[in-house]
């Protein structure tokens, strides 16, 4: 049987086990790429709002805030005042998304509306015998478009946090 080529099992079989090889290194080069895109991604959006900084109360001011929902307010909207990981009060916005949880001791806390959003307070021992600020906190939930550089784009702008003196 001369003229006809000889097969060899062993390396036929070594040559589709280095094709595999071959293929499993590239589809996990490819993973690892869109890992790396994605994780980017994530990073530039949760990155996309800076935390507003902490509002400032004195230790006689009451806590008034008021809550809006894309400029509207949020009605019988559920919060929660933490200080640390303490429950302090909990409490429901009014008709005008308003609520006033009064003189609160010197500390910082964290006012939570559940997958909304957080605002942080630091109450100050400082006496200022004024009444204290309204504080409205504009959220965007429903929003799926924010204007950037006079463009409308894709995303949730940004929380509004405006002091006006009482």
């Amino acid at each position: 049987m001369e003229g006809l080529p000889t097969i060899h099992p062993q390396k036929e079989y070594l040559g589709s086990l280095a094709s595999v090889t071959i293929h499993r290194v590239i589809l996990m080069r490819r993973i690892a790429a869109l890992l790396i895109v994605l994780s980017t991604c994530l990073i530039a959006w949760a990155g996309d709002c800076p935390l507003p900084p902490p509002i400032s109360l004195q230790s006689d001011e009451p806590f008034d805030l008021q809550v809006f929902f894309d400029n509207n307010p949020a009605v019988a909207t559920p919060l929660q005042l933490y200080a640390g990981d303490k429950l302090v009060r909990s409490a429901i916005t009014d008709q005008s998304g308003r609520v006033r949880l009064g003189v609160l001791p010197a500390g910082k806390y964290r006012v939570v509306i559940l997958h909304k959003g957080t605002l942080d307070i630091a109450v100050l021992p400082q006496r200022s015998h004024l009444n204290g600020p309204l504080i409205s906190w504009f959220l965007f939930p429903n929003s799926r478009y924010k204007w950037v550089a006079g463009k409308k784009v894709a995303g949730n702008p940004c929380p509004i946090v405006a002091l006006k003196a009482d």
